[in-house]
Order: structure tokens, then sequence, then C-alpha cells
């Protein structure tokens, strides 16, 4: 028995599923803390490290993140467009890194 399929729909097909895989790898949630952001997938592992990058880029970032204000004001992060900007900025965080992280 063969099977013929052709590269088109295949292709179609693959797509369709990178597509769902991207939307169940989302973040569920609306908005992130901090501490949701130190415990996601993404390579910031401390609070600090977190609340530095946010501090650096706030100018950039300020449409879906809150900063903190003082000592009892929470950092809020719209998720989504948090991971989207990470992703796509990801290189030159990384390679800035040492210009935002300062604690």
């Amino acid at each position: 028995m063969q099977i013929t399929i052709e590269l088109e729909s295949f292709q179609d097909f693959i797509n369709e599923q990178v597509q769902e895989a991207l939307k169940e790898a989302a973040p569920v949630t609306k908005y992130w803390g901090v501490k949701d952001v130190v415990e996601s997938h993404l390579p910031l592992k401390s609070k600090n490290a977190v609340k530095d990058l946010l501090k650096f880029y706030q100018k950039e970032i300020n449409e879906f993140v809150h900063i903190s204000a003082g000592s009892g004001d929470e950092y809020v992060l719209k998720a989504k467009e948090f991971c989207e900007w990470f992703d796509s900025n990801y290189k030159r965080i990384m390679d800035d890194k040492k210009l935002w992280r300062v604690s």
C-alpha cells in the first residue's frame, strides 16, 4: 500500500499544527506579576532581574507594563504582549544585559 501526500497540503497541515502549539504555549492568564515572569519559561530567574529589565525598557514597554511607583505598588504586565515583545527583542535584551542588570 502506498500513500501519496501533496507537498502543499502537507505544508498546510504542518503550519496548522505549529499554530495550535503556539496557542497552547501562550500565557493562559491575561496579567502577570514579577513572580509570574520568574516562574515562566523566560530566562529571567530572579525578581530583581525582572524589575531591572522592566525599568530599563520602561519607555518601550509602557503600553503593556505598569511599573511600580513605590514599595506598595505592584508591577503588572499584560502577559501575551510582554512575551511577544520579549521574543521579538530577545537578542538585543541579552546583548544589553550588562546595561540593564543593576541589582
